[in-house]
């Protein structure tokens, strides 16, 4: 079964390629797979901070693009939280556990 290991091991080796592609600075995993009480069926919950060439693109487009290719990769549905907004009640908590490659 896939493991916070396997997918900070894959975000991390692929780093220099999804800041070519996606205009990625920092990339990383919050919620179940951080916290380690995933399950087989759990969906992959991934932070992402655009870099300032991503302005200059369309950053939804951006997005979409790394979604779809993350969710081939691991075969699981992929949540994308961008630029660490979520709704207020939850940053804190979303950001503290977000791990970082």
């Amino acid at each position: 079964m896939l493991d916070r290991e396997q997918i900070l091991n894959y975000l991390s080796a692929n780093k220099a390629y999804f800041t070519s592609k996606y205009y990625v600075d920092k990339i990383g995993i919050t919620g179940s797979f951080s916290r380690g009480d995933y399950t087989k069926n759990s969906d992959i919950d991934i932070v992402v901070f655009f870099n300032k060439e991503a302005k200059n693109n369309r950053i939804f487009r951006l997005y979409i693009n790394l979604q779809e290719e993350l969710e081939k990769h691991f075969h699981r549905n992929i949540d994308i939280i961008v630029n660490g907004k979520v709704l207020p009640a939850f940053q804190d908590k979303v950001l503290k556990e977000t791990q970082y490659v």
